[in-house]
C-alpha cells in the first residue's frame, strides 16, 4: 500500500524514494528493463505516480505498458491478448496485414491492463484491433461465413442508393467495428411501405402534431 499523497511537491522535492511503490521501481522492476527506450518510460511512470499515485489508472497502464515492453523484448509473448494474436498471425497474408498487426500490438500495449482489471472486453481497443485483422482476411479469402456478412448477404435490397450504404458497411467491417445494418434493413422496409418499427410509429404519431414553417424537411432529415 502506497504512503504517497498525491501533489505532495515538498516530498518529491525532498528526494525521499522510501515509498514502497518507488522502491519496487528502483529496487525490482528498472534494473530489470533492456529494452530500447525504456528510459522515457520510466520517466513517464514516476510522473504518473508523483501526480496520482500508485493506484491512479495512468499509473497502471504506463506500469503494464513498461512490463509488457520488457516481456516481448525477451520473447515471452504468454499473456493472453498476444496469445490470440499470435495465433491469428498464422494465416494472415493479405495487403497491409503487418501494418494492421502492428497497430493491434500496440493497442495491447495500451490497454491490456483492461483484461487483468475485468473490463468489458467490448470497450477494450485491442477487441477492435482484432477483428479488423480478421475481418480484413476473411474479405481477401471471401470467407463470407461471418454472421455479419450472411446477414448482409441475405437482404435483398432494392432502395434508391442500397449500393452506397452497402459499401459504407462494408468499410465499417473492414474496420473492426460492427456494420449498421439495422438502417439499411429499415431503409427497405420503408421504401416497400412498411412503417411498423417502433421508431417509424413515433415519428408518424409525432407528425400529426406538427404544423411548424419547415417541419417536413426535420422529419425528412430524421428519416434519413
Amino acid at each position: 500500500m502506497s504512503s504517497y499523497e498525491p501533489n505532495n511537491n515538498k516530498w518529491l522535492a525532498s528526494g525521499d524514494r522510501s515509498d514502497p511503490t518507488l522502491q519496487m521501481m528502483d529496487n525490482d522492476l528498472v534494473p530489470s528493463l533492456t529494452y530500447d527506450g525504456y528510459r522515457d518510460d520510466v520517466k513517464k511512470l514516476e510522473a504518473a505516480f508523483f501526480d496520482g499515485g500508485a493506484d491512479c489508472i495512468r499509473f497502471v497502464e504506463i506500469l503494464f505498458k513498461v512490463q509488457q515492453k520488457q516481456k516481448i523484448h525477451e520473447g515471452d509473448r504468454t499473456h493472453p491478448q498476444l496469445l490470440k494474436l499470435d495465433r491469428l498471425r498464422r494465416i494472415l497474408n493479405y495487403d497491409g496485414w503487418e501494418e494492421d498487426f502492428r497497430q493491434a500490438e500496440e493497442a495491447h500495449l495500451e490497454s491490456g491492463y483492461l483484461v487483468d482489471m475485468k473490463f468489458v472486453k467490448e470497450l477494450n481497443p485491442f477487441t477492435n484491433a482484432y477483428r479488423r485483422l480478421q475481418n480484413r482476411q476473411a474479405i481477401y479469402d471471401g470467407d463470407r461465413s461471418d454472421s455479419w456478412l450472411m446477414r448482409l448477404d441475405s437482404l435483398h435490397l432494392t432502395y434508391p442508393g442500397w449500393e452506397k450504404d452497402v459499401q459504407s458497411a462494408m468499410r465499417q467491417y473492414s474496420d473492426g467495428c460492427a456494420p449498421l445494418f439495422d438502417s439499411i434493413e429499415e431503409r427497405q422496409r420503408v421504401y416497400e411501405g412498411d412503417r411498423s418499427s417502433p421508431r417509424l410509429v413515433a415519428l408518424d404519431n409525432l407528425k400529426t402534431l406538427l404544423s411548424y414553417p419547415g417541419h417536413e424537411s426535420d422529419v425528412a432529415a430524421i428519416e434519413e
